[in-house]
């Protein structure tokens, strides 16, 4: 990270005690880097559709409320 080569950190560490120390350095160190840092599955899966519809050309601009709205029409998860 120090060196420049890494421009996004993926961690998603275990409950032993030593991933969860590396973990917080790790996440120190990126914040201390301006590295986006992320930590859990379904973070990574957020990040990975937003890279893709950014290379698709296929982005759009909504507002927070339209995404609530069409959360509520497709009802709840099961």
């Amino acid at each position: 990270m120090r060196r420049g080569e890494i421009r996004l950190v993926i961690n998603t560490p275990t409950n032993s005690t030593g991933a969860r120390r590396d973990g917080y350095m790790m996440r120190r160190l990126a914040v201390d880097l301006n590295i986006p840092f992320i930590a859990t599955i379904q973070g990574a899966e957020a990040a990975v559709e937003a890279m893709e519809e950014i290379r698709s050309g296929d982005l759009d601009v909504a507002p927070l409320q339209e995404y609530g709205r069409a959360a509520r029409r497709k009802g709840p998860k099961l």
